[in-house]
C-alpha cells in the first residue's frame, strides 16, 4: 500500500535538484561575476561568511532566553524576528567597523551581503539535498529500501520524512527558489545600508532602518507567501537604493 502511495516523478526530482543547485551556487556565482567584471573583493565576502558562522550561537541563546516556548504565536514570531534582525545587523555593523576598515566601498558592502546570504543559503541547502537523495533512492529501490529492518518508531519517522518529500512538488521547489533569491537580495540591501551607516557621518539611522526592514522581511515571507516575499524584497531594495544613493553618487558617478 505504501509503495503505491508515494511516487516521485522525474519533473519533481529535477525541480528539487535545480533548487539545490540554486541554493548552493547562486550567491557565489554572482560574486564571481562581480569579482571579474566590477572589482568585487574576496575579503568582504569571507568576512560575511565568518560573521554568519560566529552569529549562530549567540543568536540561539538569545532566542532561548527571550522567546517564550508557548503562548501567542504572533508574539513568538515577532520576538524571534526582532532578535534575528538585531543580531544579524549588529554583527554586520561590528564586522564592517572593525574587520573591514580597508574595505569601505559600495562593492565591498555588496560582496559582504553575498557572503552572509550565501552562507545561510549553503547551510539551508542540506535539507533539500537530503530530500533529493531520498527521492532518487525511492525512485530506484522503492519504499522498502527505507523501511526494511526498521522498528515501529523508526518506521514512523521514515514514513513521515517520505511524506514530506512527497509534498515537495515542482511549485514548492519554485516557491523556495524564489525565497532564496529574495533572501540574498535582502542581505545585499541590508549590508549596503549598514556599510553606509559605518562609512558616512550622521548615518547611524541606516543601521536601525536595516533592523526594521529585516523584521519586515520576516513578516512578508511568513504571512504573504511568494507575492508578499517578492513585494517586500522589491520594497526593501528600492528603499535602500533611494536612501543610500545620495551618499554614494559622487563615488560611483
Amino acid at each position: 500500500m505504501l509503495e503505491t502511495e508515494i511516487y516521485f516523478d522525474s519533473l519533481q526530482i529535477t525541480a528539487l535538484a535545480l533548487r539545490c543547485i540554486l541554493d548552493i551556487f547562486l550567491p557565489f556565482t554572482v560574486f564571481f561575476y562581480l569579482h571579474k567584471r566590477h572589482g568585487g573583493r574576496w575579503f568582504p565576502l569571507l568576512v560575511g561568511v565568518t560573521a554568519t558562522i560566529l552569529l549562530v550561537v549567540p543568536r540561539a541563546l538569545l532566542r532561548n532566553l527571550f522567546v517564550p516556548s508557548g503562548g501567542d504565536f504572533l508574539l513568538q514570531f515577532f520576538l524571534s524576528a526582532l532578535i534575528n534582525a538585531i543580531c544579524e545587523e549588529m554583527a554586520r555593523y561590528l564586522a564592517m567597523t572593525y574587520a573591514m576598515q580597508q574595505h569601505t566601498g559600495l562593492m565591498d558592502g555588496i560582496c559582504y551581503g553575498l557572503g552572509h546570504g550565501g552562507m545561510e543559503s549553503l547551510v539551508l541547502a542540506q535539507y533539500p539535498l537530503d530530500y533529493l537523495w531520498m527521492q532518487i533512492r525511492h525512485r530506484q529501490y522503492g519504499t522498502e529500501y527505507f523501511t526494511a529492518g526498521r522498528t515501529d518508531e523508526q518506521l514512523a519517522a521514515v514514513m513521515e520524512k517520505l511524506q514530506i518529500c512527497d509534498s515537495l512538488d515542482v511549485f514548492s521547489s519554485f516557491e523556495t527558489s524564489i525565497g532564496t533569491i529574495c533572501s540574498i537580495a535582502n542581505h545585499v540591501a541590508w549590508s549596503v545600508l549598514v556599510l553606509t551607516a559605518v562609512r558616512f557621518a550622521g548615518c547611524r539611522k541606516f543601521l536601525f532602518l536595516a533592523i526594521g526592514l529585516h523584521v519586515l522581511s520576516h513578516f512578508g515571507t511568513i504571512f504573504f507567501d511568494v507575492p508578499g516575499t517578492l513585494i517586500t524584497t522589491f520594497a526593501i531594495c528600492w528603499m535602500t537604493y533611494r536612501w543610500v544613493k545620495p551618499y554614494w553618487a559622487a563615488e560611483y558617478a
